[in-house]
Order: structure tokens, then C-alpha cells, then sequence
């Protein structure tokens, strides 16, 4: 106590505020404040909270955020998200059965949205406005998602296990023959994982906006991988995609055209989207590929099966020093298309050591030659030999006398169409 008033006498003699002396100077922070968004989620169907469903906010003018910014509901369908930089967001929010306006695709393509798709995108998700230091409520109410429930037997009547089912929504102006890339369903293989048929055969396709579908399950299939050659990552690839497999869609034709759509409306369920798939009336077709220039096989060729009538793609394959083989054929008309090339397939083959690395990785080379299949259409490519095929059977011995690869690079582009036989 007598060091104390000691102090205070010394202070009021030298006229000094000690408090003032003795705090630090505070260095005024530059960091935005940062705010917080709080909220509810529920179920539209059943007025229930909406219990550790996933919501993550997504910047309305699609700038990249250095972390997700995120929360799970709790058993009251609460959640609160905290750190967040001022700015709008779209609210997204995940659970299953339930419908998710602003999907993953979606959440990447948010910049380049034009004012149509804006409006219509904010006419079905909640959009908040975050200011610095304060906190935004929110209300979120999610709306039941469609669903198609269905069946994949083998025509023996054997469930086909561990198969992926793809969807896709009918495009209003459908797609000509050949738009789709070859890789596809190998490149879309993340968005489909959970799409897959059980012990039964039974699949269920959940969380579907309203709109009209095409359904099919695709089972990979060997390809031309030519007198013994190693798996290859191209061979690889091409065998999961969607032209390198077996489609058959609901409706069960091997066809997109013809192929059966199905229209549900929002929260509505479709159940029977079955398919067979019928490998009794399927064939193998076996040949290989000359350069019509010296008789002599190609190191690789790449090939195309349209049905000969629409041109759509039926399948793709290999090649490999002039030999091929390409299983599970229907009975049709085709026309077999082949286009020699100068270089043989990269070499990332997949040994017994390096198995669990070489399905990740795939070199330079690997990815141009995934551009080989990349254009298609009706139009028969410079460059290419065609053949018309009537499948009825297994045929041997095919034979296709391609163009030299060398001299189909200097062919005029301005070649003329080649109609598909009747």
C-alpha cells in the first residue's frame, strides 16, 4: 500500500497518466472481420428437422475459397457456420432422398452462368448475404428428390452383381450420333460409385431433380489387346467406358435412340426400371486391320462399330499389331470403321509390382491417345476404311485395308460423306 500511494504522489507531482503510460499501443488489425451464418434446415415432406444433413455455402460470384465453408445439422436440424468472409452465398445442402439445386457440377460452374441460368438457379436455392461482425440467419427447407428403383438380370435370369447404372436427363435437342465421348462413362466413374447394382441386382438412383431420364447399366468388356499384349491404362479405360463396355439401357435395346425414357416429377418414385441383358443373342467379331499401301498390319489401329443405320456408336476398340477382337455383339446392321496409327500404345502397362499405382496414373502419351476416340459423328473421318457388317453370328477373319497413317495426314479435309448401307 505505501509503494502504491508512493507511486500515485510521483505521478500527480510530474503531471503523468500512469495508466496511460504503462498500457501498450494497440496496432490496429487489417483483417476483414469475418461473419457467421446461422440457421435451420427441414424437411419439406414431412415439416421434420432435417437431422445431419450437409450444409456448405458456395460464393454467389463463384471465386475460389481456401476452405470449404461448412456445417452439419444437429439432431434439431440446427446449424451455425462461423469465419465466413462478407460477401453472397448460395446455401447447398446434402442429404439423402433429398433434393441439392446447386449440385457439385454446378458449384464449379457458378461464374459462368448467364442471368437466365442465374435467375432460374436462385428461384430453387437460399441465398444469404454475409456482413462482417454480424449474424445472418438462414432458413433452409429441402425438397424430397426423385427416385428409380429397378432390376439387372443376365438373360439366364442371374442378378448382375456389381454393375454401375448411368442416367442421364434427355436433352430437349438431343444429342446427333457420336457427340459423346468416348470416355465418358471412364471420367464420370466418380460422380456414378455409389450407382451400383447389389447382390440382387437391384439398384436405386436417388436425389433426381424432375426432369425425363435414359437409364443403363454397362458392363465392361475385354478389348482387342492383341497376342498376349499386357493390360494397358488405354486398353484399361477404354474397357469401362461407355463405348468400350456393353450398354444396354432400359428398354433393353443397345441403343440411345430407341431406347425407353422415364419421366418423374419431383419426390416421385419410379420403380420396374428393368433391364436384361441378353447374352445369348450376342456375337464376336474377330479380324484385323492392313495398310491398304504395303499389305502390312499398323502398330495400332483405333476402331468404330455404328449401327449402320442411325450411325450411332455401338462400340470402340483396339487394334494391336492389325489384330482385333471385340466381343458381345448384337445381332445388327454395322459398319465397321478402322484408322491405322503411326504409333503403338504408350507403354504403361500394368505389371505385377506396380498394379495398385498404374490405374492412378497415366503419362503425356496416354492422354493424347485418349483423343483418338474423341471425334465421331456420321461422317466418315480421312483417314479411314469402312466395311458393312450384317451380324448374325460370330465372323472370323474380317479384313479392313486402311489408309497409310503417314499419307492420311496430308489428305484435303474436304472428303466427301460415305452413306451407311441399308
Amino acid at each position: 500500500m505505501r509503494f502504491l500511494a508512493a507511486t500515485l504522489l510521483l505521478c500527480t507531482l510530474c503531471g503523468t497518466d500512469c495508466t496511460t503510460a504503462q498500457s501498450p499501443k494497440r496496432i490496429p488489425s487489417t483483417k476483414a472481420p469475418r461473419g457467421i451464418v446461422t440457421g435451420t434446415a427441414y424437411c419439406a415432406d414431412t415439416n421434420m428437422p432435417a437431422r445431419r444433413a450437409a450444409i456448405i455455402l458456395v460464393p454467389a460470384s463463384g471465386a475460389d475459397m481456401p476452405h470449404m465453408l461448412a456445417s452439419t445439422t444437429d439432431l434439431e436440424g440446427r446449424f451455425t457456420i462461423t469465419g465466413i468472409p462478407e460477401g453472397n452465398y448460395y446455401v447447398s445442402s446434402l442429404l439423402a432422398g433429398y433434393l441439392n439445386p446447386l449440385s457439385a457440377s454446378k458449384s464449379n460452374q457458378v461464374s459462368s452462368l448467364s442471368d437466365e441460368e442465374r435467375k432460374e438457379l436462385e428461384s430453387h436455392v437460399t441465398k444469404v448475404t454475409v456482413i462482417g461482425g454480424e449474424t445472418t440467419s438462414a432458413s433452409i427447407r429441402l425438397e424430397r428428390a426423385a427416385e428409380i428403383d429397378g432390376t439387372v438380370l443376365y438373360d439366364d435370369g442371374s442378378p448382375a452383381i456389381g454393375l454401375q447404372i448411368y442416367l442421364r436427363q434427355k436433352s430437349p435437342s438431343p444429342q446427333k450420333p457420336g457427340e459423346e465421348k468416348a470416355y465418358a462413362g471412364f471420367l464420370e466413374y466418380a460422380d456414378q460409385r455409389s450407382r451400383v447394382t447389389d447382390d440382387h441386382g437391384h439398384f436405386r438412383l436417388l436425389g433426381l431433380a424432375p426432369g425425363e431420364y435414359l437409364v443403363n447399366v454397362q458392363v465392361p468388356t475385354p478389348t482387342a489387346t492383341g497376342n498376349g499384349t499386357q493390360v494397358n491404362l488405354i486398353t484399361m479405360a477404354l474397357e469401362s467406358s461407355s463405348v468400350g463396355s456393353l450398354v444396354v439401357y432400359y428398354g433393353d435395346t443397345m441403343r440411345a435412340s430407341v431406347a425407353k425414357t422415364i419421366k418423374i416429377e419431383g419426390g416421385e418414385s419410379f420403380a420396374g426400371a428393368d433391364i436384361t441383358i441378353p447374352l445369348q443373342k450376342l456375337h464376336t467379331l474377330r479380324g484385323r486391320v492392313i495398310l491398304k499401301r504395303t499389305g502390312q498390319p499398323p502398330p495400332t489401329a483405333t476402331l468404330r462399330l455404328l449401327f449402320a443405320d442411325t450411325r450411332e456408336t455401338a462400340r470402340v476398340g483396339l487394334a494391336v499389331n492389325g489384330e482385333f477382337t471385340i466381343p458381345y455383339v448384337p445381332e445388327d446392321s454395322f459398319v465397321l470403321q478402322a484408322m491405322a496409327q503411326s504409333d503403338s500404345l504408350p507403354n504403361s502397362d500394368i505389371g505385377d509390382g506396380d498394379a495398385g499405382l498404374g490405374i492412378f496414373w497415366a503419362s503425356d502419351q496416354d492422354e493424347q491417345w485418349t483423343s483418338v476416340f474423341d471425334e465421331r459423328g456420321s461422317q466418315k473421318p480421312d483417314g479411314t476404311a469402312e466395311i458393312p457388317l450384317a451380324v448374325q453370328n460370330d465372323m472370323d477373319a474380317i479384313v479392313l485395308e486402311a489408309p497409310d497413317p503417314s499419307a492420311s495426314k496430308s489428305t484435303s479435309a474436304a472428303s466427301k460423306p460415305v452413306s451407311a448401307p441399308q
